[in-house]
This record gives C-alpha cells, structure tokens and sequence, in this order.
C-alpha cells in the first residue's frame, strides 16, 4: 500500500470513529463548551463518501475544503454544522441560486448538486459523509476554530434558511 493509500485509509478509519462518537452522543461539542442539539437522522458514512466524491467534489474537493470560485468549505461551515441533517437533505435537493442574499461566497449549487439520479437515501448517506469531516476538521485544527463564527468558506446563511 503506497504512503497517500495508507494515509487516506487511517484518515478514513479516524473519521469513522469519530462519527459514531458524535453521533451516539446525539451533539456536537461547540468551542465554547456549549452543547448543541442537532437532530441526525441515520445515513451511512461510507457510502456517503462514494457518493460525495461521485457528486460534490469537484466543487468542494475531495476532502470537503472547498474549490475556489466553486464551492464552500464543508468542514468548518457553520450553516452545516447549525442545520439538521433533515435541513441540509432539502437544501441539497433544491440547491442555491446565484445572487441568494443568504450565500456568503454568492455561489450557486445546482439542485442536487447537478445529480439528478441522487435519492433520499443518498442524500442522507451524504449528510453523514459531511458530519465527519466537520468532526475530523474539528478533532485537527482543536475545538477553538468552531465556536460558532463565520468564516470565509462558510456556506452561509441560516440553518435551514432559504437555498
């Protein structure tokens, strides 16, 4: 197994873990020691990977870091981290128009992300994909960079707010 193979294998493995922490505790632990509630809804990690990278990766790469002029940053977005999976399920299905005066990068994501074959299922596979990368983005850079600010790859706008 070559060195990225083996890294990705043990970044896998540790996102993994750390999703079923932060899932069967049924909260996320915000920067500032608060708790906050945030309804999942089941969906399964590893085939949400397959799929976010079959769908959503060009846009905000494969590691959910965003592309520049193409897609937020997934991993330290607080509109992710605020929604409920059931939320950020119908904002994928209807997308985000250009100009919505709730993007803080004014970008558009096409319905579905542009996969008009994606079902529910899928789309709920994908949202727990997401929960882990934040947990990971979380677990790396320390607790400090997620009490609730918005930053520049942030996908904007409320939760659950208009698309």
């Amino acid at each position: 197994m070559d060195k990225s193979r083996n890294k990705w294998a043990v970044k896998t493995a540790l996102m993994g873990c750390i999703t079923v922490c932060a899932v069967s505790a049924g909260s996320i632990l915000l920067g500032s020691g608060q708790r906050e509630t945030v309804a999942h809804y089941g969906g399964n990690a590893v085939a949400g990977q397959r799929k976010f990278l079959q769908t959503c990766a060009a846009c905000h790469g494969v590691d959910g870091q965003g592309q520049p002029h193409q897609g937020a940053n997934l991993n330290a977005s607080r509109f992710v981290r605020e929604s409920s999976d059931e939320a950020l399920v119908a904002f994928v299905k209807a997308g985000r128009a250009v100009g919505d005066p709730k993007s803080v990068l004014g970008l558009s994501m096409p319905p579905l992300g542009g996969n008009p074959t994606l079902e529910e299922e899928q789309l709920r596979d994908i949202v727990a994909y997401l929960r882990t990368l934040e947990s990971a983005a979380r677990a790396e850079a320390g607790a400090t960079n997620f009490a609730g600010t918005a930053d520049p790859g942030d996908a904007g706008g409320s939760p659950g707010g208009a698309k």
